[in-house]
C-alpha cells in the first residue's frame, strides 16, 4: 500500500495516481503534457493532472460524503418514510404531486 501523503493546506483537494496509487496534493500535480485522448476513454472521470512521480494520470481522491450529500440523503429517506411528503419542521407537508 502507497504512503499517505498530506498536504501542508487540509483543505487542498487530493488526488491519486491511477499507476501507482499515491495521493498528491492538487498543487504538486504535473500538468497533462502530452497523449490526453490516447490515456482518457469515454466515459472515463476526468484526469486531473499527471503523478509527479511516475507520470500517470491523476485523478480527483474520492473521499467520504459532503455534508451536502448527507442532507439530501436525509431529506430522501424522509420524504420516502412518509409515503411522498415532505414534513416541514413546523409541521405545515409539502404539497403532493
Amino acid at each position: 500500500m502507497p504512503a499517505k501523503t498530506k498536504p501542508k493546506n487540509a483543505s487542498e483537494p487530493m488526488h491519486v495516481c491511477g499507476n501507482c496509487g499515491k495521493q498528491t496534493p492538487e498543487s504538486k500535480l504535473a500538468q497533462i503534457t502530452h497523449g490526453f485522448w490516447e490515456r482518457v476513454s469515454p466515459g472515463e472521470i476526468m484526469p486531473s493532472g499527471e503523478c509527479p512521480r511516475c507520470g500517470a494520470l491523476c485523478r480527483p481522491l474520492v473521499t467520504a460524503t459532503t455534508r451536502y450529500e448527507v442532507v439530501i440523503k436525509k431529506l430522501l429517506s424522509t420524504v420516502q418514510a412518509t409515503g411522498g411528503l415532505l414534513i416541514y419542521p413546523d409541521t405545515t407537508v409539502a404539497p403532493g404531486r
